[in-house]
């Protein structure tokens, strides 16, 4: 089995899907909800999203709106006539150092159930290899906090959390885990787009069936990657926009997305990304555009 291997393909239901290690179908586009606080906004956003047929949600504790997000699920979802089971929902924590999380990682979980208003969360992802009141050279103590903050999810009921994984995870911090984990993470989420490949995460994810998926699909439109030459050229030759190729590139590759927006039309146009068929030669020549640049905050390469 593999991580990659889409698995269904209808778009009313979500879109594509794939099958995760753990056993559990996720699809492969999802909506961010990064900087989306405000209740009204966050209705709003949830709505636009239902309609154009998104079944996928990622949220986080550092975006301080689990529970707006579960308001407006509990709210919207039977306008559509939907059920919790008819969504996909992903929630990410900072790590605990590593005397608290053993403790503490359980109380978070139980305090996300809650918030998003569900019995069972979909996907838990650790969301950095690094406690933040941890120095990235701190070696020891960041390796030990990863460590236990794994077991921590590990140890979870399956009932209450279906699959468990990774944010920025770097080869070494994925290498390490193969030491001490009973469970393989399920999804590894990091910057993925044109501009920024992670060939060796990209490579060692393939192999270990770790499913991989961009948070910052487009750079958070970043001019540069946006007006690149190659992206620019296969914009006009499909007659479509920058954003979708940069959403295709990833989803034609089996890596999921989860691009953010409060836009409605920006939403929408988002999902209809999936109606994109890029061809080989597109693919081939974004792969080799010869600049290897993030352009998102975290650092986790730096992360001992």
């Amino acid at each position: 089995m593999t991580a990659t291997k889409i698995l269904k393909n209808q778009k009313g239901e979500g879109g594509p899907k794939v099958l995760l290690n753990s056993g559990h179908l996720i699809p492969l586009i999802g909506l961010g909800t990064y900087k989306i606080v405000d209740q009204t906004l966050m209705d709003s956003s949830v709505d636009a999203a239902l309609k154009c047929g998104y079944r996928f949600f990622d949220t986080a504790k550092l975006y301080q709106n689990e529970k707006q997000l579960g308001n407006s699920l509990e709210k919207l979802l039977p306008k559509y006539g939907l059920n919790r089971e008819d969504v996909f929902l992903l929630t990410k924590f900072s790590p605990f150092p590593a005397e608290k999380a053993s403790e503490e990682v359980p109380k978070l979980i139980e305090e996300s159930l809650e918030n998003l208003k569900t019995n069972y969360i979909d996907l838990v992802l650790i969301h950095c290899p690094k406690p933040d009141e941890n120095k990235n050279e701190d070696k020891e103590g960041n390796s030990a906090s990863r460590k236990i903050n794994w077991q921590a999810l590990e140890n979870l009921s399956e009932e209450k959390v279906h699959s468990i994984g990774v944010s920025n995870y770097e080869v070494c911090h994925l290498e390490e885990m193969n030491k001490y984990l009973n469970k393989k993470p399920a999804v590894n989420q990091i910057e993925f787009h044109p501009h920024f490949r992670r060939n060796d995460i990209r490579e060692f994810c393939k192999n270990e069936g770790i499913h991989l998926q961009a948070f910052s699909p487009m750079a958070r439109q970043q001019p540069e990657l946006l007006n690149d030459p190659v992206v620019k050229r296969i914009t006009e030759e499909h007659k479509t926009t920058p954003q979708k190729v940069l959403l295709s590139f990833a989803i034609s590759q089996g890596i999921g997305v989860v691009p953010k927006s409060s836009n409605p039309e920006w939403i929408c146009s988002n999902f209809d990304s999936l109606d994109l068929k890029l061809t080989v030669k597109d693919l081939d020549e974004l792969n080799n555009i010869p600049i290897n640049k993030n352009y998102i905050r975290p650092t986790p390469w730096l992360v001992l």
